[in-house]
């Protein structure tokens, strides 16, 4: 409403100034278009403002521009959206947390599809770029639903917490493809690590976590994970890391953080090699 009150203002001034001039009609319609679909994703009111002002160009061209014709679009844009308030608040009463919840938990279950993949002794990796693709489209998914929740001051919602989760979220998609990258087969040593990092983001697709009651088996696959990744690690300084640990350590890293658990100690990695921050 308030991109199509505006864009009235805006487009009749411009019609004003525009009439009887074709080119610079033609320019004002190709740049609204240009900005009203560059800026969708920034702002829907914003593209509307910029389509009204286009529609306003097109009224004019072809001799039917009326203040009484732009206050109908303006009447016609009240009515479509108390419709959609009305469906959305009646017929289908999904709120932006909804989606969300079911944006993470299929998020989880990709994660939790390309684990078990690369989790068994002798895998190939076959399949694992697709599930590596998969798992991208979820988080862009779940970046796309999740934005209005990033804005300040959104009622009821901690939006500085909602932005670190998501950065969470992605820093869990490089580690992946990190892991997708480093290389089969996984050491039938660290694959229990692999195996009980899918049982946790297979946890946590089911049951949304909360600080004062873990998810059920969490912990536990946690600490597999971890106690594995120590057992197995190295014990002569020089010795070089399988290439799977890095991604492995840091996943645990993450998904400790993303079920709301107290932090976990990590295994710590031969000195003199590098570590890949996961933020």
């Amino acid at each position: 409403m308030v991109g199509t009150l505006v864009g009235l203002g805006a487009g009749i001034g411009l019609a004003h100034l525009t009439v009887g001039h074709t080119a610079w009609v033609l320019v004002v319609i190709v740049t609204s278009m240009s900005l009203g679909f560059y800026l969708v994703n920034v702002s829907y009111a914003c593209m509307i403002f910029f389509v009204t002002i286009m529609v306003s160009q097109l009224y004019s061209v072809l001799h039917e521009f009326s203040a009484g014709l732009l206050l109908l679009r303006l009447e016609e844009t009240a009515l479509g959206a108390a419709i959609g308030i009305a469906v959305a608040y009646f017929i289908l009463p999904t709120s932006t947390r909804d989606t969300v919840e079911s944006a993470r938990r299929a998020y989880f279950r990709a994660l939790a599809d390309l684990l078990d993949r690369a989790a068994p002794t002798g895998a190939d990796g076959t399949g694992l770029d697709a599930l590596a693709r998969s798992l991208d489209h979820r988080l862009q998914q779940l970046t796309l639903v999740a934005r209005p929740l990033t804005r300040p001051m959104t009622w009821g919602v901690n939006s500085r917490l909602v932005r670190h989760r998501l950065t969470l979220y992605a820093a869990t998609t490089r580690q992946a493809r990190a892991l997708v990258r480093s290389g089969f087969p996984v050491p039938p040593e660290l694959t229990d690590a692999c195996t009980a990092l899918s049982r946790v983001a297979t946890a946590l697709a089911e049951v949304t976590p909360r600080p004062d009651h873990p998810v059920p088996g969490v912990t536990q696959a946690l600490t597999t994970a971890g106690t594995t990744l120590l057992t197995h690690r190295p014990h002569c300084p020089g010795t070089p890391l399988p290439p799977v640990t890095q991604p492995l350590v840091h996943l645990r890293q993450l998904l400790t953080e993303l079920a709301m658990l107290p932090p976990a100690p990590v295994p710590p990695l031969p000195a003199g090699r590098p570590t890949i921050s996961p933020r």
